[in-house]
């Protein structure tokens, strides 16, 4: 018997760059991957199985997950009235392919979300992913990859950021037709809904555009400010070595700086990525492996988590000290409290396990709390399904959303990634991705979720059994939410 390779077109999961780990998790825009090799007495795959993604030869340390649905039914257990589909055909039914990537607005009313399906609205006819707003007190569907003359893209569209008031919506796609520059690379993207503009910010200060591939946007509460990672080396100085780095692009001023610099305004010494801004674009939160970014000795070889003030330039390494690899921040609207992934053992007390552990971090008090204790399964040290998409937090870093396949509440039996909740306040978890009734669960996969800036709904995406590959995007109630 020989091996079994499964390929899979791609639905907006991440990969990761060399070396083999890198938390950063630029966005893979590959739409064909060899996703798994089995070996020979692997057996018969099921729909729940789940595999490391191969790309171009070798692992890459990704997971996919090979999950069912049904492409006319709703998942078992959604008729919770608590729970909304956010992704929906023409008929309000069920769409023909993948919906992934969900993010909301301050409020919840917009979400944006990625989808390779055609039936989303009329006149969708490029066969490729596109990005979506779903506007939920109008029931309405707006694509908004697409040129400021209306027409549609001619390249793939991915991993949306939405404003608080959802009118600007920041995108990666490698489009050739939807903005001013046509550099064959991948580009950063924001769509104006109210003016009906779509603008290319993956520029230098001039307007002269990346020449290498940008990835990974994160837009500020009014729009103006975008950040991304990229590998040019035009964007803006001092970052021309064509490593990852971090940069801010001014929509206002047209202004681009690069804000993974070191202390002493030298180039970072190691690739850095996964960023996220605060409300103001006062902050930005980033991961590095840089070692020189930071006046203090940075030697602990790990990839660590950092915040930059972008008025006075001053840079602080939020993971100080960790003896484990950090990953995949993301930082409060208030820009008071950051959240990531970590394998340190050493940032709280009872956290002497190597596997993925999430944190909160009062950016000010330099305060950790370990939200959740152990939320992935012990099997992702051995390549499995991981959580691997950025967490979610509130505008004020009290509740904070992510995906695990560990059973953290009594009512997870379903043995598949869950969405949760945490509220760092009472220091409670609740499952997100079920019945209202809690007598039946989701019977596959969930993930990629996002919190609305009041805390009061979460987004995420699910697969679920049937006979097709595709995932739907739905919005919750947060089951812990609290009036101030």
């Amino acid at each position: 018997m020989s091996e079994t390779n499964i390929f899979s077109y791609y639905v907006g999961g991440q990969c990761l760059n060399e070396p083999a780990f890198d938390p950063s998790h630029e966005t893979c825009i590959h739409e064909e991957a060899l996703i798994a090799t089995l070996p020979p007495d692997r057996g018969a795959i099921k729909p729940q199985d789940e595999f490391v993604l191969k790309k171009q030869g070798r692992n890459s340390g990704f997971s996919f997950l090979v999950g069912c649905v049904d492409n006319h039914t709703d998942p078992p257990g959604f008729e919770n009235p608590d729970i909304q589909r956010i992704s929906n055909d023409l008929d309000g039914s069920r769409p023909n392919n993948n919906s992934v990537n969900a993010v909301l607005s301050a409020d919840g009313r917009f979400a944006a979300f990625q989808s390779f399906a055609s039936d989303l609205i009329d006149g969708d006819n490029n066969d490729l992913s596109d990005i979506f707003v779903y506007d939920r007190e109008n029931n309405s569907t707006e694509r908004v990859s697409v040129a400021s003359d209306g027409n549609e893209s001619d390249g793939g569209s991915y991993k949306p950021s939405i404003s608080a008031d959802g009118r600007s919506v920041s995108f990666t796609s490698v489009s050739g037709n939807i903005g001013s520059v046509n550099n064959g690379k991948a580009n950063i993207f924001v769509r104006d809904r109210d003016k009906k503009e779509t603008r290319n910010v993956s520029v230098s200060s001039s307007g002269e555009g990346a020449n290498n591939n940008s990835f990974v946007s994160s837009i500020s509460a009014d729009g103006r400010y975008v950040a991304f990672n990229s590998s040019a080396t035009n964007l803006a100085p001092p970052c021309t070595s064509g490593i990852d780095s971090v940069f801010i692009h001014d929509r206002q001023s047209k202004k681009t700086v690069c804000a993974s610099v070191a202390y002493d305004g030298w180039t970072a010494n190691g690739g850095s990525g996964a960023p996220s801004i605060s409300g103001d674009g006062g902050s930005v939160v980033f991961g590095s492996w840089a070692d020189n970014l930071v006046a203090s000795k940075d030697e602990n070889g790990s990839y660590d988590i950092f915040i930059r003030n972008m008025a006075d330039g001053a840079i602080k390494m939020l993971s100080a000290g960790a003896n484990g690899n950090s990953g995949t921040p993301r930082i409060s609207a208030d820009g008071k409290t950051a959240v990531f992934w970590s394998q340190a053992t050493n940032l709280t007390p009872n956290s002497d396990s190597d596997w993925w552990k999430i944190f909160t971090l009062d950016a000010d008090k330099d305060a950790y709390k370990k939200c959740s204790g152990i939320v992935t399964h012990e099997k992702w040290n051995e390549g499995t399904y991981s959580s691997r998409i950025l967490p979610a937090i509130s505008v004020d870093g009290r509740y904070v959303a992510f995906d695990a396949t560990e059973e953290l509440t009594p009512d997870d039996t379903n043995g598949v990634a869950d969405v949760f909740v945490c509220d760092t306040e009472s220091g409670k978890t609740a499952r997100v991705s079920k019945a209202k009734d809690g007598g039946r669960e989701v019977n596959d996969n969930s993930g990629s979720p996002d919190i609305s800036g009041d805390g009061r709904f979460i987004s995420f995406q699910t697969w679920s059994y049937g006979s097709e590959f595709y995932a739907d995007c739905f919005i919750a109630k947060n089951p812990l939410f609290k009036k101030p």
